[in-house]
């Protein structure tokens, strides 16, 4: 129940309106089997709604990548950070094609990894 109840509150980001109690009988296999799963075996029950969509889930995740490449630079220097910000850039401008984001997040990436690096 311990594990269950954590695993829940890891999830709390996904979910609201959470019924900790009706969900207490869900499987940890089932919980592990994936978040597109649990939040349909919820919601399926009525016992959440969903929180963060997915865009918005890799939204949070483009701004994580934005501020570690920025503080790379900052931490690192632009030469010693260079191979980190071009494989962050890489992973950054995957994750905009693949889930078919707007463009222009990678010219805005460039310009605000780019600006830290000649002030």
């Amino acid at each position: 129940m311990a594990c269950k109840a954590i695993f829940l509150y890891w999830w709390d980001k996904w979910l609201i309106g959470l019924d900790i109690k009706n969900v207490a009988n869900v499987e940890i296999s089932t919980l592990l089997s994936g978040a597109v799963e649990v939040m349909y075996y919820l919601t399926q029950y009525g016992k959440v709604e969903i929180a963060l969509k997915t865009e918005n889930l890799i939204r949070e995740t483009l701004e994580g990548l934005l501020a570690t490449a920025i503080e790379k630079i900052c931490v690192l220097g632009v030469e010693d950070a260079e191979a980190d910000i071009k494989q962050i850039r890489e992973m950054y401008e995957e994750l905009v094609q693949f889930w078919d984001l707007d463009e222009r997040l990678v010219d805005e990436f460039d310009m605000e990894v780019g600006s830290i690096g000649t002030e």
